[in-house]
């Protein structure tokens, strides 16, 4: 899975509403946010990398004229896929000219950003293989971090539901991520659903892909080509107290697993042994 977004929706309507490729919803869908992740799986840097899920939240004017901005800033592209783009130092002019245009729009809409992290060197150290992995991978500690700063963006009257973009590999990590928001949880009762879609299926994930995507490149190295031709998706923060979210440090994850483990929140092989 690498994206997802978060509307409120009423009447079991949201899967209809971010499935439209402008995400055009109705006038009664107060607020949408499109979040996205990022996962290093190649294993090259396996220690280094920042697991990131980020995006926006906004409400249905404010992503219907958004649309509209964004689409005639792609130009000839349909969608805006950051990992797509290759050879950046080869189109360093072509690339900074698409992220200058393309990366103030969420904000000039007034969309708010969010995200959660985790360092995946981290999570190798602390966390895997302490704990039982269903809801303590990177992915779903981060997306856990990234659903709650969403919430704080919004009024206590008003609702979510949070919708991620689809893919194959992190499709278990989806279904998990659903059922610690509805079986285990239920940790605000504002959260109304969780759904999956496709990622070219609209635009309105497209800026979420760019904000994880430079969330993790300017957090590793700011000082990389693609951390500085990306920095216009920060807007007029230039990165400094941008969004609302939080990366885990390791302290608060050395906290985590002692708590899990002390509610004997175990690995599978961990209980099995015990039962021997």
């Amino acid at each position: 899975m690498r994206g997802c977004a978060v509307m409120p929706r009423q009447d079991g309507m949201l899967a209809h509403l971010i499935g439209v490729h402008g995400c055009y919803g109705t006038r009664k869908t107060p607020n949408l946010a499109m979040l996205t992740a990022y996962f290093d799986e190649s294993g090259i840097h396996k220690g280094d990398h920042l697991c990131v899920v980020a995006g926006w939240v906004g409400n249905d004017t404010q992503w219907l004229s958004f649309v509209a901005d964004w689409i005639k800033a792609l130009g000839h592209r349909k969608n805006l896929h950051m990992k797509s783009l290759r050879s950046w130092e080869g189109h360093r002019s072509y690339y900074a000219r698409l992220l200058s245009k393309l990366g103030p729009i969420p904000e000039e809409h007034h969309l708010r950003p969010v995200y959660g992290g985790i360092w995946q060197r981290d999570h190798e150290e602390i966390v895997k293989g302490k704990v039982k992995e269903t809801f303590t991978s990177a992915y779903m500690l981060a997306a856990q971090l990234c659903m709650k700063a969403a919430l704080q963006t919004l009024p206590a009257s008003e609702t979510l539901a949070y919708v991620f973009a689809q893919q194959k590999v992190y499709k278990n990590a989806a279904q998990r991520l659903h059922d610690v928001v509805f079986r285990v949880g239920k940790f605000d009762s504002r959260v109304l659903g969780v759904d999956f879609i496709v990622p070219a299926s609209t635009v309105c994930l497209d800026p979420a892909d760019f904000l994880a995507f430079q969330l993790r490149e300017y957090n590793s190295d700011p000082s990389s080509l693609k951390a500085k031709l990306g920095m216009p998706i920060f807007g007029k923060s230039g990165g400094k107290g941008f969004g609302v979210g939080h990366i885990h440090t390791k302290k608060e994850l050395s906290d985590l697993v002692a708590t899990l483990v002390r509610l004997g929140f175990l690995p599978e092989d961990t209980l099995h042994k015990g039962n021997k």
